[in-house]
């Protein structure tokens, strides 16, 4: 696995003990990914309750009501492994830098959330190798939200409310994003972001 993106795997809180309404085995933001706060971009495993983050849903500022963190053993769950997004995968600013999230991450995409596996092409969006441990951090808000992690809008922490963006699932629409970020790629590929791909 690409280890610079799986920093040390202990945790700097424990989880909490109240379960949420989504697995956190597969949700969550790596301890390095760049979250904006009111005070700037801050790693995840840096952020406590009460820190003041920007929110897209209701366009505004809301304090962080939890941090949650994770550690899996991608040996035994395989199918819990990161996905990493390359720099610009998405648009020409998103992600802002290539990012790793956690596989059932919900992305907001147009007025769409999407799991980052729904997105995966194998070339611009694809899983890391299942080895070894990965530490994820979940944040939950006041209510359901997306933040702003890496250039990318990534959704909050759920736990039993309504989403606050309708959920996409397999269809017409998903096909058309999907297809969208794949015309993407020729130009990571011209600007260095990505390699030329092998034929033949």
């Amino acid at each position: 696995m690409t280890q610079g993106y799986l920093p040390s795997p202990e945790p700097r809180r424990p989880a909490m003990s109240e379960p949420p309404s989504e697995d956190t085995t597969f949700t969550g933001l790596l301890p390095t990914s760049l979250v904006v706060t009111i005070r700037g971009e801050r790693p995840a495993d840096e952020l406590e309750a009460g820190e003041i983050v920007i929110v897209l849903a209701r366009a505004g500022y809301s304090p962080v009501q939890r941090v949650t963190e994770t550690i899996v053993d991608l040996a035994r769950r395989p199918e819990a492994a990161p996905v990493l997004v390359t720099e610009g995968a998405l648009d020409r600013f998103s992600p802002s830098r290539t990012t790793v999230l956690a596989p059932q991450s919900l992305l907001g995409l147009d007025d769409w959330l999407i799991p980052a596996e729904a997105l995966v092409n194998g070339r611009s969006i694809r899983r890391l190798p299942a080895s070894g441990l990965v530490r994820y951090v979940q944040l939950e808000m006041g209510q359901h939200d997306m933040i702003v992690a890496d250039g990318v809008r990534v959704a909050s922490l759920r736990r039993g409310e309504e989403p606050c963006r309708p959920l996409l699932g397999p269809g017409p629409t998903l096909d058309a994003l999907r297809e969208r970020i794949l015309r993407r790629i020729p130009s990571l590929e011209a600007a260095g972001l990505l390699p030329p791909a092998e034929h033949g």
